[in-house]
């Protein structure tokens, strides 16, 4: 048996680490779109694009997480005692 069975830890990113990289994602590809296309129409067009799909994408698989689909598990309490 191992640390991660022992102490419940999961295997994977959590939904916050998730969201953090879905962040940093988003205002790294807006920073580039600009920075390679600063005065063009093209630039305000593909860089809607590409966020909306980047957020959607992103809320996407933060939603589809086993930590979301999945229902906590059961710990019932002992019944107090009389």
């Amino acid at each position: 048996m191992g640390l991660r069975d022992i102490y419940n830890v999961p295997s994977g990113p959590g939904i916050a680490g998730r969201m953090w990289l879905v962040m940093i994602a988003v205002a790294t590809v807006a920073l580039a779109l600009w920075l390679l296309l600063p005065d063009s129409p093209l630039t305000v067009v593909a860089t809607a694009i590409a966020l909306l799909l980047l957020v959607g994408g992103g809320v996407a698989a933060v939603l589809s997480s086993r930590q979301v689909s999945e229902p906590p598990p059961r710990r019932p309490a002992p019944p107090p005692s009389e």
